[in-house]
């Protein structure tokens, strides 16, 4: 995966959108303020379709910087705006956006992680141990998966039993 530094200087008074090219993550990491002594700013951030939202309040002296761990797609337009007074200066980096599909090869082919995990549906759940539950706990649901999985392996038996 590609990465490479992101940064840029947001001022109070101003609404920014951030370009993202759409293949990419922003990942922001880092937020500093600098500003006169005792000047404060609140940092906002708003995504396309949602509201504008307080990321943070840094005051100079006291709360200078902040560490952050936020991601925004290309997808979706992103705009950070800034009011009080002086500037941030927002770090972070881009990288490539992997599709569900693309990924790490970690060895196996997928025939064999399909076949795992055939195996582990089809393993049947071990039967609670006798004076072991309590009164007011319930057996877990099935995962929808198993279920569906079970419920196909027992259709063509009824279909059978019909004729």
């Amino acid at each position: 995966m590609s990465t490479s530094f992101w940064g840029q200087i947001f001022k109070a008074g101003s609404s920014q959108e951030v370009q993202i090219p759409e293949d990419s993550v922003l990942t922001l990491t880092m937020l500093a303020f600098s500003g006169k002594e005792g000047s404060k700013a609140q940092v906002f951030v708003q995504t396309e379709g949602s509201e504008k939202v307080l990321l943070c309040t840094l005051r100079e002296g006291t709360i200078d910087q902040i560490q952050t761990d936020l991601e925004f797609t290309g997808a979706q337009q992103t705009s950070f705006s800034v009011e009080g007074s002086g500037s941030v200066h927002a770090t972070g980096f881009l990288s490539l956006q992997l599709d569900d599909e693309e990924g790490f090869d970690f060895g196996g082919s997928d025939d064999e992680e399909e076949e795992e995990s055939e195996e582990e549906e089809e393993k049947p759940a071990p039967p609670p141990k006798a004076g072991k539950q309590s009164q007011g706990s319930k057996q877990s649901p099935q995962p929808v998966e198993k279920r569906k999985s079970e419920e196909a392996k027992s259709t063509p038996a009824k279909k059978q039993q019909k004729k």
